[in-house]
């Protein structure tokens, strides 16, 4: 079981515990469905930021690598690769914090 599944399995227990009954159900039946749309979500966007992250890394690798003729001067190049290096820190801290793989 994966660590998101374990998490909603956790929280519709618990929501179950709270609300043992609600009528016919529907409404534990609607939570359930919301948390289970919001973990999918979450795990949607957290391949996109990977993908997003790993081809700024390539993309920060062969800039710093090249000459710097990417840009108009030495300083737009330079702050360029600033600007990608605080991107990718904030890529992986975001993916550290939410539980994504960052390596």
């Amino acid at each position: 079981m994966t660590a998101s599944s374990n998490l909603v399995a956790r929280a519709t227990d618990r929501a179950d515990q709270l609300y043992p009954t609600c009528g016919d159900g529907l409404l534990m039946r609607q939570l359930k469905n919301r948390i289970l749309a919001l973990e999918a979500h979450k795990a949607a966007l957290v391949e996109a930021l990977k993908d997003a992250g790993t081809s700024l890394v390539a993309a920060h690798s062969l800039l710093s690598r090249s000459s710097k003729k990417a840009a108009a001067s030495d300083k737009m190049f330079d702050q360029m690769l600033k600007d990608y290096q605080a991107s990718i820190d904030r890529t992986r801290a975001t993916l550290a914090k939410h539980g994504g793989d960052n390596g």
